[in-house]
């Protein structure tokens, strides 16, 4: 009789420990920000004429004036969709992505914002694409890129590594620690929702999809279905208040966003991984 009285005060103190533990982690998600906001950087120079990576580094190139417009338009509708709530802008170090950022927090007043400039979401690394010798410049160097691209499609966009440059595995690696200091930011009194609402990171196509599997748990095949997103394209996570899947972030506008590379057919999600989801409705995920 002892023993059963024994187990039953067990088990109402777990039952008691797991509800003071939710609601812990309930007030802990407080601190996290409304919307996390992935951005591309608007249109490069590279992305108009590939041939300029053969005397320009990846990390000067600039945008062009269509990115610029594209840059000023992208300010505007951030700008809508935060309306007056604050924002903390974390900006890759490369000159297309700062330009990018600068056009967009032209549209914000003064006070509104606050910009880091954070290495870890910079671009992929390509490699030293400047190139010494005489006989592979210009044309004939994007056409030895264009032949490097295929090599990667064949061997796989996760795992390919770039001649003296990165593979996505290595800029997966970044996202995972640069979540470690985005978590701690969460968390310090300095930074919680009535300081700062939205977090918005201007980067790259690669990290987006990388920080998307990251956060979402997503296989290498999911990850390697997406296609990569347009310049000056951005991707909403908004925090969840109500309902079943409260304090996880849900990709809005993911039907529009979340596009296949053509051909690829996505593949079968695990149903023992219902936040590990493209197809089903809606892409949802704990704090992690």
């Amino acid at each position: 009789m002892g023993r059963v009285c024994g187990r039953r005060r067990g088990w109402a103190m777990s039952r008691k420990w797991l509800r003071v533990a939710k609601e812990i982690g309930s007030e802990t998600n407080k601190m996290r920000p409304k919307r996390i906001i992935l951005i591309r950087h608007a249109e490069s120079q590279a992305n108009e004429d590939e041939s300029i990576l053969s005397h320009v580094p990846d990390p000067k190139v600039g945008i062009t004036g269509r990115g610029t417009r594209q840059a000023h338009d992208l300010g505007e509708a951030l700008k809508d969709i935060v309306q007056d709530e604050k924002v903390f802008f974390h900006c890759s170090p490369y000159m297309r992505a700062k330009r990018t950022l600068e056009e967009i927090v032209s549209r914000f007043p003064k006070g509104q914002y606050l910009a880091r400039e954070e290495p870890r979401i910079r671009e992929q690394d390509f490699g030293n694409l400047q190139c010494h010798d005489p006989h592979l410049t210009g044309n004939k160097l994007a056409a030895k890129m264009s032949e490097i691209k295929k090599e990667r499609e064949h061997f796989g966009r996760f795992f390919y590594r770039f001649p003296n440059g990165e593979s996505g595995a290595d800029v997966y690696d970044r996202v995972s620690t640069f979540l470690e200091t985005l978590h701690r930011d969460f968390d310090k009194p300095g930074f919680g929702p009535w300081l700062y609402n939205n977090v918005g990171l201007v980067s790259h196509g690669i990290f987006m999809r990388l920080f998307l599997m990251r956060w979402y748990r997503w296989s290498v095949e999911e990850f390697e279905a997406l296609e990569n997103f347009k310049n000056a394209e951005y991707v909403i996570m908004e925090r969840q208040d109500n309902g079943p899947h409260r304090d996880q972030y849900e990709v809005l506008n993911k039907e529009s966003k979340l596009r296949p590379w053509k051909g690829i057919n996505m593949p079968s999600w695990s149903e023992q991984q219902p936040y590990v989801t493209l197809r089903q409705s809606p892409t949802y995920a704990p704090w992690d």
